[in-house]
Parts: C-alpha cells; structure tokens; sequence
C-alpha cells in the first residue's frame, strides 16, 4: 500500500492520472550484468530516472551481477532514492578515489580461505575479475540494516573468530527480529503484490501444522513467528551445501515451519528443488532469484536421491565439496586460484627479474602448449627480453597479461561453467559420491549466468507485471539477455512477447525497442551502446572495446563519468517512449 502511494503520486506530477490504485500499471527496472561497466551504468540510469520523474513511478526494481552492485553502493545511503543525484555522484566518486582492498589484499583474502579449506571457484573469480571487500554476509548486514534503519539485532564482532567459528551463533535483542549468523541480507519490497499476500495466507496454514507436530501451538495465526531462511552465495559449494540443509531440514521436520527461504548466487540454485515446494521465494534488489528451468544439478552430489519430490535418504558420509573438488582433478583443467596466486606475485614483485621471470615460466607450465592463445602478451616474453625491460614496462606486461588471462579464463581454467567427466567409477574413493558416476558428464552452471538478467523473478503471475524497462550492459551481443529470456520463458511456461531477431542489428542498435502482444508483459530492452548515443558503428564498437567486462578495475574519472552520460543519455532520449508505454500500461489495467 505504501508503495502504491508513492507511484501514485509520480505517476500524477507526470501527467498520468489513476484514482484507482487497482489501475497503477506495474512497472519494473531492470539491469544486466556486465561487471563495472554495468556497475557504473546502471548508476547512471538510476540518476536520469529520478531526474526525469520516472524512478518512483516503477514498483521493483532488480539486477544482476554488475547491476547489483550498483544497487549495494547506493544502499549504503539510507535516502538514496530521495536524493538520487547526489547518492550517485558520491559512489562514482568511490571508484576514482580507489576506495577498497587492493587486489594484492584480495588475494591474501583467497589464501586465507584455501589455508582454512574453504576456497571456492567463485572467491577466485570474484579476485580476478574485480576488487572485493572480503567483508562476512553477517557484518554486511549489520552494516546495511543501520544505513537503512532498518531493526537488527547487536554483533560484538570482536568476539567472533574467523578461523575457528562454532556451528551455531544466535543474536538477539529485544524488540530487534532473531538472525543466525549463517543469514544473509535479503531486501524486499515494502510492499506485497496480491499474489504474494495470497500466498502467505496459505503459507500460515502449513507452518501452524508445522509446529504444533512439534509442541508449539498457536491457536491465531496472528502470532505465527515469521521466520526466514536464507543461503549465501559461493558457487557451486553454496549449491551444494544449501540443497544439504534442506534436506536435513525436511529429515528433522523443520521445513514447513519457515514462511520464506531465499538466497544469493549458489544458494538460489536449490530454491526450485522439489523439498522447498511451497515456500516463499521473494525476490531481491540483489537479483537472488531462483532460475526455474536448467538451473540446478539433477543428480543430487550430497549422495541423495528423489523420487517424485520425496527424498531417499542414504546412510553414506556427506561429501566435503572442497574435497571433492580436487579427488575429481586427476586431468582437469588448470585451476583460476593457481593463476591467480602466480598473477598476484607477479604484480608485487615484477621488478625482481629473475623472480619473476620464473613465475611468467610456471604461467605457461599451468597454462599448457596453448598459453599464447590465452595471452599474446606472455608469449612475446623470453629471458633476455625480461631481462631488458624496464620496471615501468615489466608491471605494463603483467597488466597486459593479467586482462588477457581474465578475459580468456573460461578457456583455460576450471569456470562458473565446469564439465565434471566420469570413468564410469569412484576408483574406490569414498569421497566421490555414486551419482557423481552416473554420466560420462555433467554440466553444471551458475544460475546467474544462465541469463543475465533478472528477468525470472518477474515472468510469473504473482507480480502482475505490466511493463518490464530492460538496461543491457552485457558484453557481446546486445540482445542475448533477451533472446535467453524468450527461450526461458517458452520453456516454463510464461507469457512473453514475440521477438523477431531477425530485424535486430547487433552492429548497429537501436537506444529503444518495445515489444507487446495482448495479454503478456511489454517489454522495453535498451542496449548500452546504440547509434542514438555513439552516432555510428565505429564508436559502437569503440566504446565496446573500451569498456570491457574483464579488465582492472577503472578508476580514471573522465573514463567512468563518460560511461555514466551514455547510460544516462538513454534515459533522456527516450523519455516520451517510457511515458506512452507506461500510459498504455494503464489503460489496459482499466480496461479502455
């Protein structure tokens, strides 16, 4: 209801009168993934949006990845959306400054997990292709909960030990929710759809039976707990480990008492699994959203298995991912953390020659016979020609080297995207789960990059969506995000609107297109670089060369201001196009 009011009366100084909320059209922003770059441009997005009027008339707004980012540099401004501009402008300035650890401090982050026996491949990628903090989910939701105002409960963080935690940590404070230290920060809507409010009507039936199995009665629904389960993120060890908690917690009958389960990355994988059937899936501005088709492993790699939805249950250890991340190594591909370790003590120490040649030598070793497809860069380099460069073009070399190999890694390294192949046998080895055997191979993907964009959380009938804004930033082909979002909607099921690909010019783009059919969402994409803001196809494909997805981090101003303008220019420019799609939206609600 508090939001109703709010895209009311932006909806009203825009000239677009709705007296009945029922007719508010449901307008959703959307942003693609695509690094810094779309970090930065979905900023500039953000900006124009409030400055043309148009932010407060959208109910939701959602991204992916580079995206998402955007979206936790503007969160830590409790007030971000009244003063846009300002907010903005300030996590722009973040960038230029070089606020955060560097990526030498990443790397020891990573070592530190691989000392401790929980390093993932998504730490590496985090490292290789961005600066992280590093920071724990539970400090970060600390940190948010009092930028935003929001209740949480005090953490002494001094007394916590990171290298040796317990199990379980409660927190709480009166007149402050509970939260378990595993929970991550999920941000919701102030509001409720109608569909969301009909389902926890239904929910409060469930979890009521549900605990009353266990000798907690509550005759009024009223007074039924709320309770939230949440998975972090962590790639596949995520995936793995959250599918495992559900399972136990199915086994000891605790399931049905939560009334919603969400996640991050790995862990949304495991939302759509036959055990959590039934529990709120809410979506976040941190783009956790579970994919419905393709997006989790159907040979369950905890030794478990289904049988129409019902688990059966086996006797045998639970496998230890870490683990059985390297019993499965014999032949596979180099490792992202091994390059990354020999690209860190290079960048330190490129000005100890002979150090650091050595370290180049075992690059190409780790490499294998195809090392200068990967890097062009370290294939010029021999001992006498190291020997002879300057300090200043050494680090100039590493850099080099370093991009390629970011850009060129799921070539060469064991990725988001892995084919885990089998012999036919666990060679005996515990650790190697029988499922894992099954198939010659099994294709694992990370959810996010599935499709990247948000566009599942919005697709079906629980929102109502009316009209979907899509910003691309992603790399490459300008339209794949929305040729992926038409195959996916094909394949579960959900209302779409035709795309003829055969009319979009990836070479030369448009800064606009809709696309409507009656009785399905309009869908506005607009690509990042577009012959409306670059004028012609050479400064297209310029600007696409410039910016990059795998690439140290930018920090020079005019670059990171210049990619803001763009993305902002597509806001301005089509304006009048946002307005009349908006005011159709509106009058089918009403039925004109």
């Amino acid at each position: 209801m508090a939001r109703q009011k709010i895209v009311q009366k932006a909806l009203e100084e825009l000239g677009i009168h709705v007296p009945n909320v029922k007719n508010l059209p449901r307008v959703a922003l959307l942003g693609s993934g695509g690094g810094q770059r779309a970090h930065i441009s979905f900023l500039g997005v953000m900006k124009q949006l409030s400055e043309e009027k148009l932010l407060d008339g959208s109910f939701y707004v959602a991204g992916v990845s580079g995206a998402t980012w955007c979206m936790s540099s503007l969160y830590q401004n409790s007030t971000w959306s009244e003063n846009t501009a300002e907010a903005t402008k300030k996590a722009l300035l973040n960038m230029t400054e070089g606020t955060g650890p560097s990526f030498s401090e990443g790397v020891q982050w990573l070592r530190g997990r691989d000392d401790d026996g929980n390093l993932s491949l998504s730490d590496a990628w985090g490292v290789i292709t961005c600066r992280i903090k590093g920071e724990t989910t539970l400090k970060v939701a600390t940190e948010y909960a009092a930028a935003t105002g929001n209740p949480f409960p005090k953490v002494d963080f001094t007394k916590l030990d990171p290298n040796q935690p317990r199990s379980y940590y409660v927190f709480e404070e009166r007149a402050n929710r509970l939260c378990s230290a595993d929970m991550d920060v999920v941000i919701r809507p102030n509001s409720l759809c109608a569909g969301e409010k009909q389902f926890f009507t239904q929910r409060q039936t469930k979890v009521q039976s549900a605990l009353k199995r266990h000798g907690i009665v509550v005759p009024d629904v009223k007074n039924l707990p709320r309770v939230a389960l949440l998975g972090s993120g962590g790639g596949q060890r995520a995936h793995i480990s959250f599918l495992g908690v559900i399972q136990q917690l199915k086994k000891e009958d605790l399931l049905d008492g939560f009334s919603y389960m969400a996640g991050v990355s790995g862990s949304t994988c495991d939302q759509v699994n036959p055990l959590s059937e039934g529990l709120a899936h809410p979506a976040s501005d941190y783009s956790t959203w579970s994919s419905q088709h393709g997006a989790y492993v159907e040979s369950s790699l905890l030794n478990k298995k289904f049988d129409k939805g019902h688990v059966i249950s086996s006797n045998k250890k639970q496998v230890d991912m870490v683990q059985l991340q390297e019993t499965r190594g014999a032949g596979r591909k180099p490792g992202k953390t091994d390059a990354v370790f020999i690209l860190a003590d290079l960048m330190e120490k490129y000005a100890d020659t002979e150090h650091s040649f050595t370290e180049l030598e075992r690059l190409k070793v780790l490499l294998g016979d195809y090392y200068q497809v990967f890097s062009p860069s370290l294939k010029g380099v021999d001992h006498e020609s190291w020997r002879n460069m300057t300090d200043q073009d050494k680090k100039k070399c590493v850099e080099n080297i370093y991009e390629e190999l970011a850009a060129s890694a799921d070539e060469w390294g064991q990725g988001p995207l892995d084919v885990l192949e089998s012999d036919g046998t666990n060679g005996d080895d515990p650790a190697i789960p029988e499922d894992m055997t099954r198939k010659r191979k099994m294709h694992l993907i990370d959810a996010g990059l599935y499709l990247n964009s948000p566009y599942p959380s919005f697709l079906g009938k629980a929102r109502d969506i009316d009209l979907i804004i899509s910003f691309d930033f992603s790399e490459g082909n300008p339209f794949e995000t929305l040729k992926v979002a038409t195959k996916y909607a094909a394949a579960t099921g959900h209302p779409f609107p035709k795309v003829n690909f055969k009319e979009l010019d990836s070479n030369q783009p448009r800064s606009y297109y809709v696309f409507e059919e009656k009785g399905k969402p309009t869908v506005i994409h607009i690509p990042l670089f577009n012959m409306d803001n670059c004028k012609d196809r050479d400064t297209i494909k310029k600007e696409r060369e410039e910016y990059k997805t795998f690439q140290q981090a930018y920090k020079d101003k005019a670059k990171i201001d210049h990619l803001a303008h763009l993305a902002e220019d597509n806001v301005s420019m089509n304006r009048t196009h946002i307005l009349e799609a908006i005011r159709k939206a509106v009058q089918q609600r009403s039925g004109v």
